[in-house]
């Protein structure tokens, strides 16, 4: 099994923690609000074919993109979200369709100091998303999983915001 630590994790939770010290017993609903934020900036990157870090994930192979053509052709690539031959990371789609909050154990998945974690909830994507999360010999790191320094901010602004309209009032 491959184990490993997501990007920016460890940040987040020290960034959450700070925040709950200030305001803990008035998070009310915002961790769910914090948890669906965070799944769409991750599958945004995924899509744009970023890493947590915002570098660009490693091309495919030319026998890959070959492999994905075929598939192509016999209309056996995702609709949703669309693939095409040159798509990384995307070939039934059921990678991308099961990031999103886990409240259950999965294999791959971070903390975010909320009391949930954000991963992949299906077992079998989650067993194939590990492989191109961390890398393998021959399967480059295309890390998906993960926060940047620029979702801690943004999570940082939002609930920052959030709390002064809570306060203002």
């Amino acid at each position: 099994m491959i184990r490993g630590r997501l990007i920016g994790s460890d940040d987040l939770i020290r960034r959450i923690g700070s925040i709950k010290i200030h305001y803990g017993n008035f998070l009310g609903g915002m961790p769910t609000r914090v948890g669906e934020f965070l799944v769409k900036r991750i599958k945004r990157r995924y899509l744009e074919r970023l890493d947590p870090e915002l570098k660009p994930w490693k091309e495919l192979a030319p026998s890959t993109k070959k492999i994905k053509e075929s598939l192509f052709v016999r209309g056996l690539l995702s609709a949703d979200p669309p693939a095409t031959p040159g798509t990384i990371l995307v070939r039934t789609g059921n990678l991308y369709r099961s990031i999103g909050i886990i409240e259950k154990t999965s294999s791959l998945a971070g903390q975010t100091g909320l009391g949930f974690r954000i991963g992949v909830k299906d077992k079998d994507a989650a067993r194939y998303g590990r492989f191109h999360q961390y890398g393998r010999k021959k399967l480059p790191k295309r890390a998906f999983l993960g926060f940047s320094r620029l979702d801690i901010k943004a999570v940082d602004s939002l609930l920052r915001r959030d709390f002064a309209k809570v306060f203002t009032k």
